[in-house]
């Protein structure tokens, strides 16, 4: 089994950086509430739903991949790095100009939101190309330093903006700038510790790996899928102030993911070095130790939050969403089986299973769709929240099983091996 000490110690400083970006992600979100109406929010939420997915997608499936391959080549990082790049940096661009071209004709009204927001959404996701390879590298302090320059920019204007009566465009001028400013400093830092990244769009290894990555960027997809589309759906189905309901609160949920998060990014690339070298007893005995470690943390946190959550929506939020309770409760039940779901995903990509994993992504995209099809036009917010407990419970229950069958099978021909030999 690996040993817990140092991981420990990096699983902190990646709390720190996650919990930097989301206090930052609070600060800016309690601003917007108090001085945006509902309807104008929900806008802006439907915007990044959108351009995220869409960002999610020109990525291909790029991060994980470049995550894994530095994790288990840590000499050949700028050769990895420049064929991900020479993919990433087209396909973003199109992204961009995708969604706004759309946006322009479909829906005019929005467009100036939009640009924004994808501008913020897409910066954002090409910075998780730099941080993969950080995180492949175990470079996790390093990877923290540079998380810190966006919420660094957005707790120290957007407040401030926002009382000297700033518009809500100047504001999401701001947010994009943030995450612009964030992605320079990292592609800067990284750069230099690595030297010169090849980059050519033409070059046709630079396609064949990105091809090559077409599960996780299945596996990615639906994962933000399943997320995201409760929002667009609860938007499309019943209003945009249900949607700033069932946003507010899911914004809650994500901040629930921090705390696990962080063990994703230490425990990949360490246990895809163990796979890499088929220590297959030794990922069983890691993984089993973070999977109960995780429900158990998961248990803890969902009970307090069910508890206060009359309290926590009108305290944070403000008056306006003080009916938003019950949705918050209902979402933070899911926390124990979301972070099983999180954490058995990357060991199933650790061990190479990531087709399995996207085909039952696929199945609770499937449940996803159906569930609030069937429940938001009557329950609004509420049934969007009752379709992510039963799609994440679904999901983590399909993925612990693949997980475990993969390793009782490679434990068992690893022992028939030495017992051979």
């Amino acid at each position: 089994m690996i040993s817990f000490t140092k991981p420990r110690v990096d699983v902190g400083f990646a709390l720190g950086g996650e919990v930097a970006s989301k206090v930052a992600g609070l600060v800016v979100m309690m601003v917007l509430t108090r001085y945006v109406p509902p309807e104008r929010l929900g806008e802006y939420f439907f915007a990044v739903s959108v351009a995220s997915l869409v960002g999610m997608v020109s990525a291909v499936g790029t991060t994980t991949m470049l995550n894994r391959s530095v994790a288990q080549e840590p000499g050949q990082v700028a050769g990895f790095l420049g064929k991900v790049l020479s993919v990433r940096l087209p396909l973003a661009l199109v992204a961009y100009l995708l969604i706004n071209a759309v946006t322009a004709v479909a829906s005019p009204d929005l467009q100036t939101v939009m640009a924004l927001a994808s501008a913020y959404a897409i910066l954002g996701n090409l910075w998780f190309t730099y941080s993969a390879v950080l995180l492949g590298a175990q470079k996790v302090r390093l990877r923290t330093a540079t998380e810190l320059v966006a919420p660094v920019i957005q707790i120290a204007f957007i407040p401030a903006a926002a009382a000297m009566g700033w518009s809500f465009e100047e504001i999401l001028f701001v947010l994009a700038a943030s995450n612009a400013a964030m992605l320079a400093v990292t592609a800067m830092v990284v750069h230099r510790r690595w030297g010169p990244i090849p980059i050519d769009w033409r070059h046709r290894g630079a396609w064949v790996y990105a091809l090559a990555s077409w599960p996780f960027l299945v596996v990615t997809g639906l994962r933000a899928a399943n997320f995201r589309l409760d929002t667009v759906m609860v938007y499309a189905l019943s209003s945009p102030a249900e949607a700033a309901s069932y946003e507010t609160a899911f914004k809650l949920l994500e901040v629930s993911r921090l705390l696990v998060r962080p063990v994703a990014a230490v425990f990949f690339p360490l246990c895809a070095a163990l796979a890499a070298g088929a220590a297959w007893t030794k990922l069983a005995k890691t993984s089993r130790t973070l999977l109960v470690r995780t429900a158990a943390a998961g248990s803890v946190v969902a009970i307090g939050v069910a508890l206060a959550a009359p309290w926590v929506m009108p305290t944070i939020w403000g008056p306006e969403y003080a009916d938003s309770g019950p949705v918050l409760r209902i979402l933070y039940l899911s926390v124990p089986v979301l972070w099983i779901g999180l954490v058995a995903s990357f060991l199933a990509a650790a061990l190479g299973r990531e087709k399995p994993a996207a085909l039952g992504q696929g199945l609770s995209l499937v449940i996803n769709l159906g569930m609030n099809a069937l429940l938001v036009p009557s329950l609004g917010a509420a049934g969007a929240a009752w379709t992510t407990l039963a799609t994440q419970t679904a999901l983590s229950l399909w993925l612990v099983i693949l997980v475990r069958t993969t390793l009782v099978r490679r434990a068992v021909s690893e022992a028939g091996e030495v017992v051979a030999t």
